[in-house]
């Protein structure tokens, strides 16, 4: 979800920059459509967890095959919702003109993120909204009959007080935050300020000098909004036996922390706040886990460190990028291929731009999810082996732990079983890789380096291949 999230901010930001010059005349209307736009969103929430409710009262059983004709439902509320969501934001942007509102008629993109933040706010708004009443849906629901009964016998007032004050909704919403929008939502805004002041300062003889200020804030400030989406603290399990695993691995300067998710279950990940990495473990994972199988989730994001999967998934995002300026200064002489482009077809250069953001996205649709599950199945691969000799040697035990913490996992999230995603293959996929391995394991991390190295070099070389035929199109 959090890059449907981010997709949805660049295509918002990238499609604002096709406004005209002249101002909304029809204000109050635009105002109150963009209103009524945003509602619609939450709207639809409201009268989908209504829904939902009446079904669960409806239907009691607890067999699998309702189970999965449950799932389906609530994948296709889902699927439902996001299409409106999707249209609404559209909607927002281009037809109701709301990014000239924001720049023409209330003239804010004098002031640098100010503009973009408005623009984003009422798509945002909306799916903030949203998520406040799907919580009703995503509560654990209570067995209790005697709690049942006291809720409905609650007057609607109380209902609607005891909805507001409810921590445990806005613990919730805050994770949903953290997770899917601010993780996206950070980076974008700074590469925008240094973008807007390079813009407002172009020209000046201080242009330089306040880039440098601005990059170098967003160095300073970085890490501290970092530690502000990721919330931690100590470990819950015992760190001992922990530890023990990544010093074995080499990783002695690693941290590893809890994070706080308010005990809902989310995969581990690995974080670095600038000048230190570290491993957080939700704290529901902690509590549900044996440690055998904890142990297993540190080897496997140990993995990630110690072959530079980080890294590598940094190269593959920004491949693209460097085919195209290599095509530019192979064809053109200049990296500076899409302003060319735009000159010589008479197009707008916003129109040109994103042409590459649907090429790009196509990119890391294909490629991009290749590279990230082959990415887990090594990691997984390590979470295996044990350390002798200097050299990584394939453990039966280590093996048995790891499948054991992915079919726990499979239980808490059974959606995930047979249904991958653009960063982690299936559960089921990943299990069966573990089990029926039947490689040379000696060679194994040296195959799969290879193997990566040579996809790389093709899809540079197809890429260059590509925009330079592109730019020597005769027009």
């Amino acid at each position: 979800m959090n890059l449907l999230v981010g997709l949805v901010i660049l295509v918002c930001l990238v499609a604002s920059e096709f406004q005209t010059d002249q101002p909304v005349v029809d204000l109050p209307v635009r105002l109150l459509l963009v209103g009524v736009t945003t509602i619609l969103v939450p709207g639809l929430a409201l009268f989908q967890s209504i829904l939902v409710t009446r079904w669960s009262r409806s239907e009691k059983d607890g067999n699998a095959e309702s189970e999965r004709a449950w799932s389906e439902r609530l994948r296709r509320l889902s699927a439902c919702h996001t299409a409106v969501w999707l249209s609404a934001s559209m909607a927002i942007v281009w037809s109701l003109r709301w990014p000239e509102v924001i720049r023409v008629n209330w003239d804010l993109d004098r002031f640098v993120l100010v503009d973009e933040l408005c623009i984003l706010a009422p798509i945002l708004m909306s799916l903030i909204a949203s998520w406040l009443i799907f919580f009703e849906i995503d509560r654990p629901k209570s067995t209790d009959e005697n709690d049942s009964l006291a809720t409905k016998r609650e007057s609607w007032l109380n209902r609607l007080l005891g909805w507001i004050l409810d921590r445990e909704r806005y613990r919730f919403l805050s994770l949903r935050i953290q997770l899917q929008i601010l993780i996206v939502l950070i980076p974008v805004l700074m590469v925008v300020a240094l973008n807007d002041s390079n813009q407002l300062f172009a020209g000046s003889s201080i242009q330089w000098l306040v880039v440098a200020m601005v990059m170098a804030t967003i160095g300073v400030f970085y890490p501290l909004l970092q530690r502000l989406v990721w919330r931690t603290s100590p470990l819950v399990c015992e760190p001992g036996s922990l530890r023990a695993e990544l010093d074995d691995r080499g990783l002695g300067r690693v941290g590893i922390a809890t994070w706080q998710t308010e005990l809902q279950l989310v995969n581990a990940c690995v974080v670095s706040d600038g000048w230190r990495r570290r491993i957080l473990l939700s704290d529901r994972l902690q509590h549900e886990f044996p440690v055998q199988q904890i142990r297993a989730v540190v080897r496997h994001e140990a993995g990630h460190l110690i072959f530079g999967h980080g890294w590598l998934r940094t190269w593959f995002a920004l491949l693209p990028l460097v085919a195209l300026a290599m095509a530019g200064w192979i064809v053109l002489g200049s990296p500076l291929l899409l302003e060319q482009l735009a000159i010589e077809w008479a197009l707008r250069i916003e129109l040109v731009y994103l042409t590459f953001a649907m090429v790009y996205c196509l990119y890391f649709i294909v490629v991009f999810r290749w590279l990230s599950h082959d990415l887990e199945y090594e990691a997984d691969y390590f979470a295996c082996c044990q350390l002798v000799r200097d050299e990584w040697v394939w453990c039966e035990q280590l093996s048995i732990e790891t499948s054991q913490a992915l079919l726990r996992l499979a239980a808490y999230q059974p959606v995930q079983l047979d249904r991958g995603g653009l960063f982690h293959p299936s559960l089921r996929s990943r299990i069966e890789s573990i089990i029926n391995q039947h490689v040379d394991h000696a060679l194994y991390f040296d195959h799969k380096k290879r193997k990566r190295i040579w996809v790389a070099a093709r899809t540079l070389v197809g890429l260059i291949l590509f925009f330079g035929s592109a730019a020597a199109i005769p027009v």
